[in-house]
């Protein structure tokens, strides 16, 4: 009897120890495609921005405040190390006199913050997202939200481009001018958008990228020396000055649980509970017909590629999906580049003529090369592969030909 008990118990941890290595796997892989960083040029503006998939109920997506909230200001570097967050972008609008912020602001169901500014972005407790305009800033609009922060203005409702930013209550000059911006969209698919642009930009241009990006709902958030993005245990915009409050995220809800307590202080005054589910207050605003960019999309053939071996214990195969490099380019040319088992590395990386075009903690890499900025002749792509702490894994340097003369198969002469 010995010898089968023996082999039932063996069989019973070999089964015990494959399920725990399953759920660790699945964990980490939820956790890794529920946030992803981004890097594009578009419009020829530099866009950082971080990909959440709200669709897992796993995430947790947050306000969080300074230490000494209502009033007074924390460094960025202060902020990041209470919260520990997976991402992070700055919030709302803020009192440079005494640090209050100026729009709502709840956490965890409770409202820490009434302010004058009305665009909201608000969470259920099942991670569903909503953007509304309400005509009175008032704590029963949020009622069955788990986080609410107000800012603004709006950027897109329903798909189309609506930037109102007077009829929200916004004068200053700084806001509606031009200038370095945070914004914060939503698409379709589930996909929350964490965006910063460090080229000045308007509204309506912040508008056209969050269009661009995908969002059919988007809203700024305060920007200029206030605009800053983490994610991937590093900075990606790094603010000019201390803070208010910022957006937090978490890849899964044990690690919010670590650290929520950070996320307020027990001295902090809860001005209401958010406990009754009901329909916002919301504002419908008569928009201008929607400004659509059409971008047309060329399939090319295949190529397949392996990236040279840069000290990695592997290679690092890639597919180049688009465009077909032996061919000629010009125009707009979609580009698509997938890395095998991007798990094990940590970024993928293109540059073009040595400047930095796009980057991706995914798989695959997408990018509309607009060749007619790089001029005609012989052009230089580089693919890089990354380790999560930006050790060089692989790199491959490629030479296409671009000649924006060509047009319907053929080169005009000048």
């Amino acid at each position: 009897m010995f010898p089968v008990v023996k082999e039932n118990l063996l069989h019973i941890w070999r089964c015990y120890y494959t399920g725990l290595l399953l759920l660790l796997c699945t964990i980490a892989f939820a956790s890794r495609n529920s946030i992803n960083v981004y890097y594009q040029e578009i419009d020829n503006f530099p866009v950082k921005y971080i990909v959440i998939n709200m669709n897992d109920p796993d995430v947790v997506v947050t306000p969080a405040v300074a230490s000494n909230f209502p009033e007074g200001l924390e460094s960025w570097d202060s902020l990041l190390h209470r919260f520990q967050p997976d991402a992070a972008i700055n919030g709302t609008y803020f009192d440079m006199s005494n640090g209050h912020p100026v729009g709502d602001i709840a956490i965890e169901g409770s409202l820490l913050c009434r302010g004058s500014i009305s665009c909201a972005l608000c969470i259920t407790p099942s991670n569903h997202v909503d953007f509304f305009n309400c005509f009175i800033p008032h704590e029963a609009a949020w009622d069955g939200y788990r986080s609410v922060l107000c800012a603004g203005p709006r950027l897109l409702a329903d798909g189309e481009l609506c930037v109102t930013a007077l009829q929200e209550g916004f004068h200053d000059p700084r806001v509606l001018g031009s200038a370095a911006r945070s914004a914060i969209g939503l698409c379709t698919d589930g996909a929350l958008l964490l965006i910063t642009i460090s080229k000045n930009i308007s509204l309506m241009n912040l508008a056209a990228v969050c269009k661009k990006l995908g969002a059919f709902q988007a809203m700024s958030l305060d920007g200029g020396s206030s605009s800053a993005l983490y994610a991937a245990g590093r900075t990606l915009t790094t603010p000019g000055r201390k803070l208010s409050n910022l957006l937090v995220v978490y890849a899964t809800n044990e690690h919010f649980r670590s650290v929520s307590a950070q996320l307020t202080h027990t001295t902090t005054p809860v001005l209401a509970r958010l406990t009754h589910i009901t329909p916002p207050i919301s504002l419908k605003l008569d928009m201008p017909p929607p400004i659509r960019t059409i971008v047309k999309s060329v399939d090319l053939p295949m190529e397949f590629t392996t990236l040279h071996d840069c000290g990695a214990s592997v290679s690092v195969p890639i597919r180049i999906l688009k465009p077909n490099l032996s061919v000629t380019i010009h125009g707009v040319t979609p580009m698509t580049i997938s890395i095998s088992d991007v798990n094990r590395y940590g970024w993928c990386t293109l540059k073009i003529n040595r400047e930095l075009r796009a980057m991706s903690t995914e798989h695959t890499l997408h990018y509309n090369w607009d060749s007619t900025l790089d001029g005609n002749g012989e052009t230089t792509l580089e693919i890089s592969v990354w380790s999560a702490d930006s050790d060089l894994l692989a790199q491959e340097v490629r030479k296409v030909k671009v000649d924006n003369r060509l047009r319907e198969g053929e080169i005009h002469t000048q």
